[in-house]
């Protein structure tokens, strides 16, 4: 008879491995069944583990709000020349309406301001207003402005493409840009925190009743009458 041969013994795990082994995670792949709406015997959707996942972490980033930031915002001087910080406002759109505005140097002296009252208007009206009367009084005095500042975003475009924000202010808006480009003034946005002294200015004179006049102040601090708003 022929040896048969016989294979080396398979060892047995004792309990305590295959406890261990059983105690193990195993990968599972999470299979789920959504009914359609349309047809009952439609075929089933399903969704692997991985997808879920991906869901949960959009999921958490649309509930949990994003972390706020702060921007130090401050008045910042020329380089050189003067700059002109104009700003309007409006109490309702359209209502009645002013505008005012700064001249300070490099070192931020006051040089010139200004407070005028437009009559009744909206809030972009104002802003183009008192940008032209900032530019007409410095031409008056001889000033060389090297920036012009605002916080209106739409009138700063406006300069800066050439296109009329509105027919409305194409008056005044014309004569502004024509002085930027002649003397090559520097158009920048500001934000309304770094733009409070005109901000007020304009509030005063959105509430003025003499409307027929403004004023400006000089460095030495004196009043000066001048003709009414251009």
């Amino acid at each position: 008879m022929a040896n048969e041969e016989v294979g080396p013994a398979v060892k047995k795990p004792s309990f305590a491995q295959a406890l261990l082994q059983s105690l193990r995670p195993k990968k599972v792949s999470i299979q789920i069944k959504l009914p359609t709406f349309t047809d009952a015997g439609a075929p089933a959707v399903f969704f692997s583990e991985e997808k879920i996942m991906k869901s949960e972490e959009t999921l958490k980033r649309a509930i949990i709000p994003p972390v706020k930031t702060f921007k130090m915002v401050r008045w910042i001087p020329p380089l050189h020349g003067l700059l002109l910080n104009v700003d309007g406002a409006s109490k309702g759109n359209p209502g009645p309406c002013g505008g005012g505005g700064i001249v300070r140097n490099t070192v931020g002296t006051m040089v010139l301001a200004f407070s005028h009252f437009y009559g009744v208007g909206t809030s972009l009206l104002d802003e183009v207003r008192a940008m032209c009367d900032g530019v007409q009084l410095a031409l008056e005095k001889g000033f060389y402005l090297a920036e012009i500042s605002t916080d209106s975003m739409v009138l700063v475009n406006s300069l800066r493409t050439g296109i009329a924000p509105s027919w409305e202010c194409y008056r005044w808006w014309r004569i502004v840009l024509d002085f930027v480009q002649q003397y090559q003034v520097r158009i920048m946005h500001v934000y309304r925190e770094a733009n409070q002294v005109n901000c007020a200015s304009a509030l005063v004179a959105s509430t003025n009743s003499y409307h027929a006049q403004g004023h400006f102040l000089t460095e030495m601090l004196q009043v000066v009458a001048c003709l009414h708003p251009i």
